[in-house]
């Protein structure tokens, strides 16, 4: 999708801002692009944002004999399809399998169970497994289903013949959470461990014109790493260019910290800018992930605006932001509860923050709360009202970190 900016001349400019991603995604915020790795990420969550969204992740199967995908009941939207692709999300990749309902279970979930012949002889490797909902399709260059003939029967293979053309699914389906549950998958061999785990997302603002650069990364070893996540730009054709630090600090395994950094473009003369973010280990000088875009400025700059095209705030210090991650989980009290319990979280820095509660069958009951919040403790309380007894789940996105949980309505 192509975003463009304009402003009027009689505000002395107009300028206009394109994205081009660098790969094929879909179409919604959650886009698919080389960067949305899931290696040593188990299980996985997140959530389908529109009727037609599809997310995919690269994943390592370590153990294709032991290998298994399956939506969590508790936690996933109903009518999950869940796609096994060779590869990698930075290509065009052939399909290995798909389910769209669970048999055996009875249910509207989705299971790649362990042992099905489609993929237990598989190598070792870098596979892509995409979820959606009911009547979404992957399609080859052809505009045809890939996956034509799997209703409900279980895993099926692919038989529409050829390559995926487009990490966009059509179709339509459901909108909520999903938990995919794995075995047989593990980090990738001879991979650094630093991870890009949601975004990166480019949010392009105006009044004035401003990048908006957002994501989280995660170090999935066992050791605390040296970490630097730098923005690269450079004009094709000529100046200028040069690059910007976004985050650094020592980040401990299995926490993931999130970056949002505003960088003004006002002063930026016209031309495309090649923008890349580059997470690196320190220590080793490695390049553990990358992710690229190009901007596009098409008006001359702003008059009386100098200095670099790209300014930038302070980086983020991804020292301090672990320690506020760490000690910030969400909390339930009273949990069970009778009608009303109040959900409370600590936000280390300001946020657009939303919470949602949803049913065991994935269906939004309540937003408790959709809004920027500043740094602190807040606290939201949740009034069963008419609802049944049983288990919720609440969603909690603060930025791009999401965390959910489970609480017991009891009458």
């Amino acid at each position: 999708m192509r975003t463009t900016l304009t402003t009027s001349l009689a505000m002395l400019f107009a300028c206009a801002l394109l994205v081009s991603p660098a790969v094929a995604q879909d179409s919604d915020p959650d886009g698919v692009t080389a960067a949305t790795d899931a290696y040593g990420v188990n299980p996985i969550s997140g959530a389908l944002e529109t009727t037609d969204d599809v997310d995919c992740f690269a994943i390592y199967i370590s153990d294709a004999a032991a290998f298994s995908a399956s939506t969590n009941n508790a936690v996933s939207v109903p009518d999950t399809k869940l796609y096994l692709f060779e590869g990698d999300v930075s290509g065009a990749t052939n399909g290995i399998a798909m389910n769209d309902d669970d048999p055996v279970g009875g249910t509207l979930l989705s299971t790649l169970p362990v042992g099905d012949p489609l993929y237990a002889g598989l190598s070792a490797g870098k596979y892509v497994l995409c979820v959606t909902s009911y009547d979404n399709d992957p399609l080859n260059a052809a505009a045809a289903d890939i996956f034509p003939n799997c209703g409900f029967a279980g895993v099926c293979p692919p038989s529409g013949g050829g390559a995926l053309a487009s990490w966009d699914f059509p179709g339509f389906g459901d909108s909520g959470p999903y938990q995919i549950d794995l075995t047989g998958v593990g980090d990738n061999p001879g991979g650094c461990d630093l991870k890009f785990v949601s975004g990166p997302d480019i949010e392009l603002l105006l009044d004035p014109n401003r990048v908006r650069v957002t994501g989280s990364v995660r170090n999935n070893g066992s050791a605390n790493v040296r970490t630097t996540l730098f923005l690269d730009y450079n004009r094709a054709g000529g100046p200028p260019s040069g690059t910007i630090t976004v985050g650094t600090g020592s980040l401990p395994p299995n926490i993931n910290v999130a970056f949002d950094r505003t960088y003004s473009a006002a002063s930026a003369p016209p031309g495309d800018y090649n923008v890349t973010l580059r997470l690196v280990d320190k220590d080793t000088g490695t390049v553990c992930a990358t992710y690229a875009e190009v901007i596009t400025i098409s008006a001359p700059r702003v008059a009386g605006e100098s200095g670099a095209p790209f300014e930038a705030t302070a980086p983020v210090d991804f020292s301090t932001a672990v320690s506020a991650a760490a000690s910030a989980p969400a909390a339930v009290a009273p949990n069970p509860f009778a009608r009303q319990t109040t959900i409370s979280s600590e936000v280390a820095a300001a946020a657009d923050v939303r919470l949602a509660v949803y049913d065991v069958l994935g269906r939004e009951v309540a937003v408790l709360v959709d809004a920027r919040m500043d740094a602190g403790m807040h606290r939201a309380q949740f009034d069963a009202g008419d609802l049944a007894a049983g288990t919720y789940v609440y969603r909690l996105q603060v930025g791009n970190d999401v965390r959910t949980g489970r609480m017991t309505l009891s009458y």
